[in-house]
């Protein structure tokens, strides 16, 4: 008898487990699963809405002032205005790209000066870290920082989030990427293009890092067919004005 209530016990255990697995293959095949869920409470965002056409084109780190030229050179001929997440020494070195996208209308957020994981530091220093982007910003440019925050490798902590509310900051996270941040991986355009435009939809936040040559071969086959494909572009200032 104690035999068969353990297997009894073993056979309702695998069913259950059977189950869950399937549940989560039947949810990983939705085309319209998000990569997480906007928090407008913390003011954290992951996409737009998806009830328009809207897609929100977003450039990390700087780390190269060529690739970030010919972004700006094909942004400027597709017409496109995207928004720019660079670290502070980019900034500093490069203040005559910084000055000409800003001209040119793209949007800035913070991305902090040191580019490190910001959710091991103190209220202090990542304060200080905010606030050495929004001076340099200023010096470069004579205009304010926009109040857009993307956390360096996507880490943030529960005493980062209150500082930048305090702060009025709100978080721009992303609903479209792929691995082009391992800047040592040779990344085909053809890879690059797909990744983008097939899991791009409506409200989409694509992220994509300026280090990587693919994203610069691959970008403006990526702008036309997304254009072609009935989206328009804009930046992460008009999202969510809450």
């Amino acid at each position: 008898m104690g035999d068969n209530m353990k297997l009894i016990r073993n056979f309702f255990a695998l069913t259950l487990i059977i189950i869950y697995v399937f549940a989560l293959i039947d949810l990983t095949n939705k085309e319209d699963m998000p990569v997480a869920i906007n928090d407008f409470n913390n003011k954290i965002f992951y996409y737009g809405d998806s009830q328009d056409n809207f897609i929100y084109l977003t450039f990390d780190d700087g780390f190269g002032r060529n690739n970030t030229k010919q972004i700006l050179d094909i942004l400027e001929a597709e017409n496109v205005k995207a928004t720019f997440f660079f670290e502070g020494n980019f900034l500093k070195t490069n203040p005559d790209l910084i000055l000409r996208a800003h001209k040119f209308g793209h949007v800035f957020g913070n991305h902090t000066y040191s580019h490190k994981n910001a959710a091991n530091y103190t209220n202090e220093k990542f304060i200080e870290e905010l606030e050495k982007v929004e001076k340099l910003f200023y010096q470069i440019t004579k205009s304010p920082l926009d109040k857009l925050y993307r956390p360096p490798m996507g880490f943030i902590s529960h005493s980062n989030l209150e500082v930048l509310k305090e702060k009025g900051y709100k978080v721009m996270m992303w609903s479209v990427s792929y691995e082009d941040w391992d800047y040592k991986k040779e990344i085909e355009p053809a890879y690059t293009f797909q990744e983008i435009v097939s899991n791009t939809k409506n409200g989409s936040i694509i992220l994509m890092h300026t280090m990587n040559k693919a994203n610069v071969e691959a970008l403006s086959d990526i702008i036309k067919e997304l254009k072609k494909r009935g989206y328009e572009f804009a930046t992460l200032d008009l999202l969510y004005r809450l």
